[in-house]
């Protein structure tokens, strides 16, 4: 469960400003979504780890290229 109030959009600048726990924050509120997910796809328990580390890494390589940080859950 995400522990941040503040919106996506919030989150993603201060992700990029520095701010690591805006980071864990965005990460944890779309935990439960990306994982299930990939369990709905029928992916295995272990390698939807690896999936969700992949997908995390992602957003990170690309968090600033978002054109609109407040849609990071359609992403």
């Amino acid at each position: 469960m995400a522990r941040s109030r503040r919106d996506d959009d919030a989150l993603v600048r201060d992700a990029l400003a520095g701010d690591a726990t805006a980071w864990d924050d965005l990460i944890a509120r779309y935990r439960r979504t990306v994982y299930g997910t990939l369990l709905h796809l029928g992916v295995r328990a272990d390698d939807a780890d690896d999936l969700f580390q992949a997908v995390c890494l992602k957003l990170y390589l690309h968090l600033a290229d978002l054109r609109d940080a407040r849609r990071v859950g359609p992403w």
